[in-house]
């Protein structure tokens, strides 16, 4: 059985990816939403958004960039220096133009939010924009997730965790 590599989303079907993508901002915004309810969901929420913040903006740039078939490790390390890196630069612009623009609090939670969420949206656009043909997913083949060695591994973590 082959399963798509969750580090390489940017090769997936566009179809696939905006499935994906929207879904992963759906929930973003709902636990977002919850939280500034007062409602918090221990550890979920907390990963999601790291999931969303940390990966989601840079798969998005390289889908713009259509650097493709990078492999696991340079694209999983390109897209969190891109997320972070927008992220840095979004909120510097954030900070600078919106006081002229006669918000007082521009780096508030829901300022960030909304704001972060519409760019994104844009961002995504000049993706599909872009990149709306290529096709090309990586697979992950769950023979190699589940040899021998790798049980081995994640058992040590299991008892790591269980220990503690």
């Amino acid at each position: 059985m082959k399963i798509l590599d969750i580090f390489q989303m940017y090769d997936w079907e566009i179809n696939i990816f905006i499935k994906f993508f929207f879904m992963l901002q759906l929930t973003f915004i709902g636990i977002l939403s919850l939280d500034l309810l007062k409602i918090e969901i221990p550890l979920f929420g907390p990963l999601v958004c790291f999931f969303y913040l940390t990966f989601i903006p840079g798969y998005i740039i390289l889908r713009i960039l259509r650097l493709h078939n990078l492999g696991m490790i340079k694209s999983a390390l390109f897209a969190i220096g891109l997320s972070v890196s927008f992220l840095m630069i979004f909120g510097l612009f954030i900070n600078y133009f919106y006081p002229i623009f006669g918000i007082s609090e521009p780096l508030s939670a829901i300022s960030l939010i909304i704001s972060i969420n519409i760019f994104i949206i844009i961002l995504f656009y000049f993706s599909y924009i872009r990149d709306r043909k290529f096709s090309n997913p990586t697979y992950l083949s769950t023979q190699n997730l589940l040899s021998p060695t790798l049980l081995v591994l994640y058992l040590t973590l299991l008892l790591t965790i269980l220990g503690a």
